[in-house]
């Protein structure tokens, strides 16, 4: 007995520590490196499992942009793709021209008069005069401020 302990009580405890903790690191399995599981399994899809789940969810997204598109051209991926990007610059062209018949109804009501243009050919160059009115002119701002800095 040493300070009211039993020396053999002692050590036999801490060997009973050492072998519960060999034995806990026995039980558990290797840690791997690499990505971890997703969605909630608990063993990562191994290399032909994955790319064919990644297959099906790639082709899940095609579905829809299949519906999508008109005048696909073939029913392969490639060719959807591409067919896709010149739908959408389609319409976005539409869009352009839309929204510029827009401005020109709206702008009917203010209708610019024709310049008046003076051609004069010299030697080496020419010159053009175009005569209208300040206020329609689309340089008229330029003009005002050329203006008011006193230009």
């Amino acid at each position: 007995m040493v300070d009211g302990f039993n020396v053999q009580t002692r050590v036999s405890s801490s060997e009973l520590l050492k072998d519960e903790s060999s034995t806990q690191i026995d039980e558990r399995k290797p840690r791997k490196r690499g990505r971890k599981p997703a969605n909630g399994r608990q063993e990562p899809l191994n290399n032909v499992e994955a790319e064919r789940h990644r297959r099906k969810k790639l082709n899940q997204r095609f579905y829809p942009l299949r519906a999508v598109v008109p005048n696909i051209s073939k029913m392969d991926k490639a060719s959807l793709l591409g067919d896709a990007i010149t739908y959408i610059t389609d319409l976005q062209m539409k869009i352009r021209v839309m929204k510029t018949e827009k401005q020109m109804v709206n702008n009917k009501g203010k209708q610019l008069p024709v310049p008046e243009i003076d051609f004069q050919e010299r030697l080496e160059d020419a010159v053009v005069r175009m005569n209208c009115p300040l206020d329609s002119h689309p340089v008229s701002e330029v003009f005002r401020t050329l203006g008011n800095i006193k230009l």
